[in-house]
């Protein structure tokens, strides 16, 4: 880790925002449509599932149509939308980055057909980068922090230099070697630039009781801040690049053992962790209680509109129905028992297959 307390050799982030503007703007219509085309698909593609996995079968249910075949169709189409909704995703990431790095200017759907041959590639590298992250953040944030830094211009580097995923995340901390702080500082910039109106506009409408500023942050975040900050992230790997020069990328197998086990050990703690807190909260033992403590309860309500009962009328009533016409109760839980001998009663409550009594006969 001595490398990352190296002085920054790069442009300040005043120049390198002016270059990223300068680059944004020389495109914007571009970058804009791509968003757009990234953007209204997927949505399209959640109306389609929730009108297919839902609303219809509701609509047929209502109508006295057989909906199995419906629910079983539906069902595919909801796959089948988040499918589209992921390929199209990450088509529109790549096709920003290759708008971005590029130095004709084409068409948008130009550039989503350069994107489709680099979809497989990309998806193994943001599982790759997300493991990676998920290892960093668990060991207590600040390695998260450091890793986020190396790999962030790894996206870049697998779509500019055609590298396969895992040569892209060696070589994002290759070129960030011996320039950790200054390329943090301008991350952090960029990341501050993209938060603070959100932060805004959230205080301004929980003030007016209202999401209208949010949403057009939001708004304007999808369409013009978020392809304005992949711009300056290029300009920042762009200008790097040209700091560290030419060099033999030739990395040791202690660095390659490193960045294979850390995204199997992510894996690993994805599935562990979870598993963990379950079992510590043992949630179906928490279910199985709350239900006790529910039967208890209604059974408890029933059982005190039978004292006032006796007590108003020295006697038990023969059917429980009765509390409900003389308004001792409001309604009768499903699957009740009652049993009258003499004075002594008993009450019982099934539910989920399990029955829980109460009865006077210690009384």
């Amino acid at each position: 880790m001595n490398d990352v307390f190296q002085p920054a050799t790069l442009p300040s982030v005043e120049n390198l925002f002016i270059s990223a503007w300068q680059r944004f703007r020389s495109r914007w219509v571009t970058l804009l449509l791509i968003s757009l085309i990234s953007g209204i698909f997927p949505i399209i593609c959640v109306f389609l599932a929730l009108f297919m996995g839902v609303g219809l079968p509701v609509l047929l249910k209502s109508l006295g149509t057989p909906t199995l075949p419906v629910i079983v169709f539906g069902a595919v189409i909801s796959i089948l939308a988040v499918i589209i909704i992921c390929l199209i995703t990450t088509l529109g990431q790549i096709a920003l980055i290759i708008a971005i790095s590029g130095t004709q200017k084409l068409s948008p759907f130009t550039y989503f057909r350069q994107a489709w041959p680099l979809v497989g590639r990309y998806l193994w590298l943001s599982l790759l980068t997300g493991l990676t992250f998920v290892f960093g953040y668990l060991l207590l944030i600040i390695p998260g922090i450091i890793l986020m830094v190396w790999l962030s211009f790894a996206s870049f580097i697998l779509i500019s230099e055609k590298t396969s995923a895992f040569d892209s995340l060696l070589l994002s901390r290759e070129y960030i070697r011996k320039h950790w702080w200054a390329v943090f500082g301008r991350l952090l910039f960029i990341q501050l630039f993209f938060i603070a109106p959100a932060l805004i506009a959230s205080a301004v409408d929980q003030k007016l009781n209202t999401g209208l500023f949010s949403g057009l942050i939001n708004l304007t975040n999808f369409l013009i801040i978020g392809p304005l900050i992949t711009t300056y992230i290029f300009e920042l790997f762009q200008n790097l690049k040209s700091v560290r020069g030419q060099f033999v990328f030739d990395p040791s197998s202690q660095e390659k053992t490193a960045f294979i086990l850390m995204p199997v050990f992510g894996l690993i703690l994805s599935i562990a962790v979870p598993l963990i807190i379950i079992s510590l909260i043992n949630p179906a033992k928490r279910a199985e209680e709350a239900l006790n403590t529910n039967r208890e309860a209604q059974l408890n309500l029933i059982e005190n509109a039978l004292k006032r009962h006796k007590t108003l009328k020295k006697t038990y009533p023969s059917q429980l129905e009765t509390l409900v016409e003389e308004g001792e109760i409001t309604f009768l839980p499903p699957n009740i028992e009652y049993s009258l001998k003499g004075d002594k009663y008993q009450l019982c409550l099934t539910y989920l297959n399990q029955k829980t009594c109460q009865s006077n006969e210690e009384d």
